[in-house]
């Protein structure tokens, strides 16, 4: 009965390191798949995938705030160049509307350029 109880528990031990040695690591199995899923995408699909995901994050940040400084937006955002819509009012409403005549003499949208250590607002 010892031999045989012997050998239940040696070929126990034995298979759990077969099922050790063939047990996924999760890590990587995780990195395996998404290896496996970034590879039929262009790199510029995942460089545009990227920079939704930048976007999306800082309209988080900025979400449900009425003001904040262009110097706290640049903080956030990477050198580069970008354009985002804007409009000029007058102080007050006249004929029922209170867009600015001089907001027909600009380009739209504007252009936001960031640098390190030097952030431009260019309207043209």
């Amino acid at each position: 009965m010892e031999q045989s109880l012997l050998k239940i528990s040696t070929a126990v031990s034995n298979s759990r390191k077969v099922h050790a040695i063939f047990r996924p690591n999760p890590i990587t199995g995780k990195n395996n798949a998404l290896s496996a899923l970034l590879a039929g995408f262009s790199e510029e699909y995942l460089n545009r995938m990227q920079e939704q995901e930048e976007r999306m994050y800082i309209k988080e940040v900025f979400a449900g705030r009425q003001n904040f400084s262009g110097q706290e937006l640049c903080d956030y955002l990477k050198d580069g160049s970008y354009f985002f819509p804007f409009v000029i009012y007058r102080e007050h409403i006249k004929n029922g509307n209170n867009i600015s005549m001089g907001n027909r003499g600009f380009e739209h949208p504007c252009e936001l350029i960031v640098k390190t250590i030097l952030e431009l607002f260019i309207l043209r």
